[in-house]
């Protein structure tokens, strides 16, 4: 008979964990264990009533109903009176409650982060698992085997980036997925099989343009947090911070947007070349931002899905059976989730094809969507009929040459959940709102001054370590000795230990306090090792001038595009041109240097040539499409211009310009 474990735990990467913890480590793998994992806890209280499980783990801060509440339902319920019940918490750690918690409702406490060795043995213990004492697997055993991978690459005709986020969550890989499409280059950081990071050589895909697209700064502020960057050599991220214009929460906010943008901007990509290279080569020097995989394939898909791109997939399989594969089974209830479930039944309760679901009269936009997605994404295989009837259905039927489809569904409200829409299309306002919803009936210590001092401390340290070398973190000189690199990591160590923040109410800062403390360890492993010391050093000098490279670029670049706003041409192609020189594989800025060209009244052909090459570099900018689309125009070439004004609503269909 199998043991059911019920975990009630909101944050899906804790889930995650907890289900790798679970299903793979040794000490449970091979034990018929039901897992029941719910996200709020008004559903961890359905699970506990319907299914009467063995064990439970939950988290105290929850939606709808917090832990607290459940947990006290639980006990005082004849069948939960004696259940082992576990709680797990990142912000109440003091003493007094977890002893009251303790006393009052019988639970084994366990902080957040955990140590999986002694989360196992006990784990193990309650479930009176048998040689339960002689099961301790190590820690780092544990993280060396599901991170485990080999190094992959292709083609991405052959293998689409949402099925390749999804084989690396499987795999619980952690690695750097790279993707090329010409001189684009895409680079997208994995631990334990989750999107952590992002980066992108694509101009508007950098935080200050994005930030100035959504209109959360201006272009003029944007300019001067960018020469603030290159006089200061700091990030536009650190130069953001310290305008004091938002708080570091909300800057990290729309850090984490940006980093969701990147990754689904590429769901476009059916040409180019991808590969993954095992191995955690970036956590010291990104700032995380966790991505649920799974909900950013299907809630971006979702969003960019056209009908050109659908035509291509499925042109012709219009008569093939349709069958549902073990991925399929596995991401049902997320893909249900957010397309809603009446496809998804018809393909897994019967033997079809599109051709026979067009005639049971489902909506062919819808029907397409939600098979391509399931195509895209491996969760269905097509078997071709040999004798199946010609019935002259095709994609064909639903041409739509002025993409009204696309139109439709931008105007239309969405009927996916608020936050899966937020992770591709929105970031987060300015305006702060407290967070409401929660009522605690025990007492939470109230954040006093020096509380206050340390979580400032923090935070401040926390962007530090993303900014600075390992030299400049510990303090020490380049030639320091190991005495001097001994003795400033001891004071680190002691000044933001695990100790020191106790009894501080972090909140989700806690997350980085774990990772700060992995950092300064790091740090002093490797100036303590000549080969490691002089290998980072290489690799950071690498880096600190890729960084200062963009930067001085876009500097240039603004200063170029003020030039021309103020009729100085000859200054605004000068500054282009050093832009260009010290950037070349920008497309933007090529398109820019071909709008000033023309206000110059260069040869219409030169214009034309400098214009071609930004089209090149990136074929799917916005910007670049419609500069093109405007020089075209004034030049009297208006089969061109529409193509490219075509191109801009293809990528963003509420771009209004493109319908003048």
């Amino acid at each position: 008979m199998g043991y059911k474990v019920l975990i009630a735990e909101d944050d899906r990467h804790t889930r995650t964990i907890l289900e790798h913890i679970f299903t793979k480590d040794p000490a449970f793998k091979d034990q018929d264990i039901e897992l029941l994992l719910a996200s709020d806890g008004e559903q961890a209280l359905r699970y506990f009533k319907s299914h009467d499980p063995d064990l439970i783990i939950s988290d105290l801060l929850m939606p709808k109903v917090d832990g607290f509440a459940f947990c006290r339902t639980v006990r005082n319920t004849p069948k939960g009176k004696d259940l082992p019940l576990v709680i797990t918490s990142a912000i109440y750690k003091e003493t007094a409650l977890l002893n009251r918690l303790r006393e009052e409702l019988n639970v084994t406490f366990f902080p957040k982060p955990f140590q999986v060795r002694e989360f196992t043995k006990e784990i193990s213990r309650m479930m009176n698992l048998e040689n339960s004492e002689s099961v301790e697997p190590e820690e780092k055993e544990f993280v060396e085997r599901v991170t485990m991978s080999k190094p992959f690459k292709g083609k991405l005709p052959e293998r689409s980036l949402p099925s390749l986020l999804l084989d690396i969550q499987n795999i619980d890989g952690t690695g750097v997925l790279k993707i090329e499409r010409g001189k684009i280059k895409k680079e997208i950081f994995f631990l334990f099989g989750r999107p952590v990071g992002a980066e992108s050589n694509i101009r508007h895909e950098n935080l200050g343009n994005y930030l100035v697209s959504k209109n959360i700064i201006s272009k003029e502020q944007h300019h001067q947090l960018l020469s603030s960057a290159r006089e200061n050599h700091i990030s536009f991220l650190k130069a953001l911070m310290e305008l004091k214009k938002f708080d570091e929460s909300l800057v990290l906010k729309y850090h984490s947007s940006l980093v969701k943008v990147r990754i689904v901007n590429a769901f476009k990509w059916h040409k180019g070349e991808y590969s993954f290279l095992p191995g955690d080569s970036f956590s010291d020097r990104i700032i995380k931002a966790p991505v649920d995989p799974i909900a950013l394939v299907f809630a971006g898909l979702k969003r960019i899905t056209d009908l050109d791109t659908i035509t291509d997939k499925l042109q012709d399989d219009i008569t093939s059976v349709i069958t549902i594969t073990k991925r399929g089974e596995k991401h049902k209830d997320e893909f249900q989730r957010i397309f809603g479930a009446k496809i998804f039944d018809e393909i897994e309760d019967n033997k079809t094809s599109l051709g026979e679901l067009l005639g049971k009269g489902i909506d062919p936009m819808t029907l397409y969507t939600h098979v391509f997605v399931m195509a895209e994404t491996g969760m269905i295989e097509f078997e071709k009929q040999e004798n199946a009837k010609d019935e002259s259905l095709n994609l064909s039927m639903l041409e739509d040459p002025l993409n009204l489809s696309n139109l439709k569904k931008a105007a239309a409200p969405s009927n996916s959940p608020e936050e899966e829409i937020s992770i591709v299309a929105n970031v987060p306002t300015p305006e702060s709102q407290e967070e409401s919803g929660l009522i605690l009936d025990l007492p939470i210590e109230v954040e006093n001054e020096e509380d206050k001092k340390l979580i400032n401390e923090l935070k401040k340290f926390y962007l530090d370590i993303h900014e600075k070398d390992f030299f400049e973190i510990l303090g020490v000189e380049k030639n320091a000795t190991q005495k001097e690199i001994d003795s400033a990591f001891a004071v680190l160590q002691s000044q933001f230990s695990y100790d020191m923040f106790e009894d501080v109410d972090l909140g989700s800062d806690h997350a980085k306090l774990e990772e700060m403390s992995d950092f300064i360890k790091i740090a002093k492993e490797t100036l303590s090792d000549p080969v490691k010391r002089k290998r980072y050093e290489e690799q950071n000098l690498k880096q600190k001038k890729k960084g200062a490279s963009f930067v001085e670029a876009e500097v240039y670049a603004k200063k170029a595009e003020q030039a021309l706003n103020t009729g100085s041409k000859s200054v605004a192609l000068n500054n282009i041109d050093k832009a260009i020189e010290v950037e070349p594989d920008i497309g933007d800025y090529h398109a820019i240097k071909a709008k000033i060209l023309q206000s110059k009244g260069t040869p219409a052909q030169k214009v034309i040539s400098t214009l071609e090459n930004a089209l090149e570099l990136d074929p799917e900018s916005v910007i670049i499409n419609f500069t093109g689309a405007e020089i075209f125009k004034s030049m009297g070439k208006m089969d061109r211009a529409i193509n490219l004004y075509q191109k801009v609503l293809e990528n963003r269909p509420e771009h209004k310009e493109s319908f003048a």
